[in-house]
């Protein structure tokens, strides 16, 4: 009677005092409570309830986690996160409790025992575009090149001298002789691919009939190469003129092509040949016809030997040599 008695409350791990009841009334989450002057019978009574621990989530713009914001866990508890980026963007890091766990999409924290925080952030997704070329031409820009999501990059193929485009490939699939292509909101790694070939050329070569020029017809070259041309009359006829792309260059029997750069052409004339017959005489008579005479080839051509009154022929000579006095004479099948 009239005594004093302390009590002393304690919660478990993990655990919390929720009330104290002293003779049903509350008098709050004390640790520990005094009856003083006791002259009646008491109650006191303690409820305990488990600890909630509070987890804060937030990220960066251009994505999310969830859940969000403050989060209450039970003690020991667990709870999961999921980390979700914007489309075009990327987890760049998560961050618990300040310290980096990697580019993540999920975090769980297990058996929980005090506050955390985690914390994501986010990036723009970048795209790989390669650009692949042979000799005889490149690329602008070349090698591999970054690039953001939906951004758009153009590419520009450029040939060298006496090369040309023979295809484009974007991501495997032609798509022709192009010389440029634009890349348009890059959502994913590309690849761009130049064919480059040597340029070739044509020479046609033709000629008139009664000749020949080898190598005749359509002959196929390639850039800066060299080709040489014969052109051989036949028997009894000569060389008139040759035309080079249209323009003569006169009666010449071989012709070179060097360092082609465009398609060409090469034609030859021949004619018959024109030979001279040079008739003359001494005193005492004529020969007709007199002088000279021109022929063409194989052709015939017939001379009259005669002396004047009171002379006779003593000798016809044809080309230094003698054939007797004769009155008439036939070159025929003149070849010289």
């Amino acid at each position: 009677y009239n005594g004093s008695q302390t009590f002393t409350i304690t919660a478990n791990t993990g655990y919390h005092i929720q009330d104290v009841l002293v003779d049903n009334v509350s008098v709050g989450t004390v640790n520990s409570y005094t009856f003083s002057n006791v002259i009646s019978n008491h109650t006191i009574s303690v409820s305990f309830a488990i600890d909630t621990i509070l987890i804060t989530s937030s990220s960066g713009s251009n994505g999310s986690i969830s859940p969000s914001g403050n989060t209450k866990v039970t003690y020991n508890g667990s709870l999961k996160f999921t980390i979700t980026a914007n489309t075009g963007y990327h987890i760049q890091d998560v961050l618990v409790d300040n310290v980096s766990v990697g580019t993540v999409n999920s975090y769980t924290f297990n058996n929980v025992k005090s506050n955390h925080t985690i914390y994501a952030e986010f990036d723009l997704d970048t795209f790989t575009i390669t650009a692949i070329y042979n000799e005889g031409g490149y690329i602008n820009p070349s090698a591999n090149t970054r690039i953001t999501y939906i951004d758009t990059i153009l590419y520009n193929i450029v040939t060298n001298p006496g090369y040309k485009i023979s295809d484009v490939l974007v991501d495997g699939v032609s798509i022709g002789a192009v010389n440029s292509y634009k890349f348009l909101k890059v959502t994913s790694n590309k690849t761009i691919q130049a064919v480059f070939v040597i340029d070739t050329f044509t020479i046609t070569a033709s000629s008139s009939s009664n000749g020949k020029i080898t190598p005749e017809g359509k002959y196929m070259l390639t850039y800066l190469d060299t080709i040489t041309y014969v052109m051989k009359p036949n028997l009894g006829y000569q060389i008139s003129d040759v035309f080079i792309d249209g323009v003569s260059i006169g009666s010449v029997s071989t012709y070179t092509f060097t360092n082609v750069t465009s398609n060409r052409t090469i034609h030859v004339l021949f004619n018959l040949d024109t030979f001279e017959i040079e008739a003359s005489r001494s005193e005492g008579g004529k020969i007709t016809p007199d002088g000279v005479s021109k022929v063409t080839c194989l052709d015939k051509l017939k001379y009259l030997i005669i002396p004047e009154t009171g002379y006779r022929i003593l000798d016809v000579l044809i080309d230094n040599n003698s054939v007797g006095p004769v009155n008439t004479y036939l070159f025929k099948n003149v070849l010289t």
